[in-house]
């Protein structure tokens, strides 16, 4: 359990919702059996994968694993809970920065970049999907990173 002294730090630094989403993720986790990954990493060493299961076109499920920062977190967080349920080809297009700035409240321009980690990951895991629904078998072949 974080200590009340890192949830100030982190509320003082991104905001109420960010603090909460990082501290408390939703779906952090290695999913078994994916039918799709994506992973993004970013040039100095931060990182996030996102697992999905996909049923008749839409996201059933999906997790993600991460490494960076508190936005890193909540935006993956975020990504993860608001994705569940979609059609692919809508999340693809909708899920965007701005989505989930909506969603996490003010972020500072620099940590935007984190969000843009945080969708670059998606997109690869969304795009991996529609191979999965056209050709099921080719996941036995693909890896995580």
């Amino acid at each position: 359990m974080e200590s009340p002294e890192v949830s100030r730090h982190l509320i003082d630094l991104y905001g109420v919702k960010i603090a909460q989403e990082a501290l408390s993720p939703h779906h952090l986790g290695v999913m078994q059996r994916p039918h799709a990954t994506g992973t993004h990493e970013a040039a100095n060493g931060d990182w996030v994968t996102f697992y999905l299961t996909i049923e008749e076109g839409r996201v059933q499920s999906c997790w993600f694993t991460a490494q960076g920062n508190a936005v890193i977190f909540a935006g993956a967080s975020v990504t993860a809970r608001l994705v569940q349920g979609m059609q692919i080809r809508h999340a693809l297009s909708h899920l965007d920065v701005p989505a989930l700035m909506e969603e996490l409240g003010e972020v500072s321009e620099a940590d935007q970049f984190s969000l843009i980690l945080v969708c670059e990951a998606l997109e690869k895991a969304l795009k991996q999907s529609i191979v999965y629904i056209r050709e099921p078998w080719k996941t036995l072949y693909t890896t995580n990173r």
